[in-house]
């Protein structure tokens, strides 16, 4: 039989070996896209579009029909510009945001592996994310893709770290960080309609599904009999005057009147 401390010292190594290889991915990843960054490819039709809006297009008519035909989420342009305006209209400079989107998303998988998955399948995960070529590929154009991979990677990296936080403080984050996502990526409002599904859980622990009257509810009475001896009270008229029924001669029990009654006065 296996001692209890060697076990823990063979769980605690394999942890530790994991975690090398999860940063050792994380870093191949990192290398990949700068290595594609720097080497500069060749400007392609689809991305040429999107520059001539970042460079021609006014300011003001970012929120319209663009030029080309192009199609681009309004804030994603508005950072573009943002760039060329400080650090000019080269393809380095417009293609910065991408790239550094494009980082961040293999961070953000490595810290969301790390809480979700054993050591050695979180290795797997981040490793697959750091050499897609897909990936690579979108780390170096001027397009908002890797933007929708980074909002999509926060986002799970996001609901799993706060998972311990009341669902009142996650849902105040995510109305305050949600506008921005949406209005920089295309797919972001389908990632925020998966958060809150991800939420409805602990909402519904933390009794939001429970509705509860705004008043105190006071119990009913439940009506009483009358005791033996005592004669209910007959129930008000419906209209006009009540008929009551009339005594029988030598004190018998009383009977309703034959005929239909009259209700006039």
């Amino acid at each position: 039989m296996t001692p209890p401390a060697q076990v823990d010292n063979t769980a605690g190594m394999e942890r530790t070996r994991a975690s090398w290889l999860i940063w050792a991915a994380v870093t191949v990843g990192l290398l990949l896209r700068g290595y594609h960054y720097g080497r500069g490819p060749a400007v392609w039709h689809d991305e040429a579009a999107l520059l001539m809006n970042v460079i021609r297009l006014p300011v003001a008519d970012s929120f319209g029909p663009l030029l080309q035909d192009e199609a681009s989420p309004p804030l994603f342009l508005l950072l573009e510009k943002a760039v060329a305006a400080v650090l000019g209209d080269g393809e380095y400079a417009l293609r910065l945001p991408s790239f550094l989107a494009a980082c961040a998303a293999v961070v953000f998988t490595a810290f969301a592996a790390r809480r979700m998955l054993p050591p050695v399948w979180a290795a797997i995960a981040v490793g697959l994310v750091a050499v897609s070529d897909r990936l690579l590929f979108h780390a170096c154009e001027a397009k908002w893709y890797s933007l929708d991979v980074c909002v999509a990677a926060g986002a799970i990296w996001a609901v799993v770290a706060t998972a311990r936080r009341p669902v009142w403080a996650q849902c105040l984050v995510a109305a305050a960080v949600a506008p921005v996502c949406i209005w920089i990526s295309f797919p972001a409002c389908f990632v925020c309609g998966g958060v809150l599904v991800a939420w409805l859980p602990s909402a519904w622990r933390a009794g939001w599904g429970v509705w509860r009257p705004p008043h105190p509810v006071e119990p009913a009475v439940p009506p009483t009999s009358p005791t033996r001896g005592e004669v209910s009270a007959p129930p008000p008229p419906l209209w006009g005057r009540s008929v009551r029924a009339k005594p029988e001669p030598g004190g018998g029990s009383p009977r309703s009147p034959t005929g239909p009654p009259s209700f006039r006065n």
